[in-house]
């Protein structure tokens, strides 16, 4: 089960390895598209799934883990990706440092554009305002990821937050450039460089965009442990990597532990990041 529409990344790399998996499993491997509610309504068809047969997709969603995570069984990380901060091609600053100088002379007069509230990108930035006592404008929800880059292309929006296969095109275009990573080292880009904000914000905690997989809490332990075995498995296929790769993701092969661990941790970051901004879910 995917939390979003088909065709975007989350939705193919899991029919990537949903291919493989038929074959090796030898019976169909169906992928369901439930998007809505920031991938909730997804997420939700599959912890109250109880037929020891439903996955479910799970992405760098902050309300998964403070609403969630008690009712899944973390199967895996199957891949990571970067987070990237991404402005109009032809805005003033060309930097890291000039973008917080230009965010600090407009006082927060500025324009951030997100698919959903409490999303990992909206999140993050009010990480950052904290942090650097620097205030990135107001968020604008905007209804999907095309919508926001084209509007940061005309300049209606001041600056989005994604991935590099969500904004690519876009760049390709010309319309929009990616200003730097919020990942932990520099990226490579189209042949290019970007560099991470942690080469300025020293203190920036990991922050690296995945996406997994999740069954029912209560799923059976060997059933989890067979398809953790058996995703890895298929994910080892050159084809596979290759085919990860053109979506900018890289095969994260974790374990069920590894996952769980991680989440949590996840889930202490980002309760402490709402309850500081004193932001509540309804």
């Amino acid at each position: 089960v995917v939390g979003s529409a088909a065709g975007g990344s989350a939705d193919l790399h899991l029919r990537i390895i949903g291919d493989k998996l038929e074959k090796k499993w030898g019976q169909p491997v169906v992928i369901l598209n439930k998007p809505g509610a920031a991938g909730m309504i997804g997420v939700d068809a599959a912890i109250n799934a109880k037929d020891g047969h439903t996955i479910g997709q799970m992405a760098a969603n902050p309300i998964y883990f403070t609403e969630r995570l008690a009712h899944m069984s973390p199967v895996m990380i199957t891949v990571w990706t970067d987070y990237v901060i991404v402005v109009k091609n032809d805005a003033p600053y060309k930097t890291w440092p000039e973008f917080v100088e230009y965010a600090k002379k407009k006082n927060g007069d500025l324009k951030f554009g997100t698919y959903n509230m409490f999303s990992y990108s909206h999140l993050s930035m009010e990480s950052l305002n904290r942090m650097l006592g620097v205030k990135f404008g107001d968020m604008i929800p905007t209804p999907n990821e095309p919508r926001i880059w084209n509007e940061v292309g005309k300049g209606d929006l001041d600056y989005g937050m994604s991935t590099p296969a969500q904004v690519e095109q876009f760049v390709q275009k010309g319309d929009v450039r990616i200003l730097a990573t919020l990942s932990p080292s520099n990226m490579k880009f189209n042949g290019k460089t970007v560099p991470s904000i942690t080469q300025y914000v020293h203190d920036w905690p990991l922050t690296k965009g995945y996406q997994g997989m999740f069954m029912p809490k209560g799923t059976p332990v060997d059933v989890i442990y067979k398809v953790n075995h058996d995703v890895n498995e298929v994910m080892k296929d050159p084809e596979v990597i290759q085919r990860l790769a053109l979506l900018k993701f890289y095969p994260a092969g974790t374990t069920p532990e590894f996952a769980t661990m991680y989440l949590s941790k996840e889930a202490i970051r980002w309760s402490k990041v709402m309850a500081d901004s004193n932001f509540k879910l309804k």
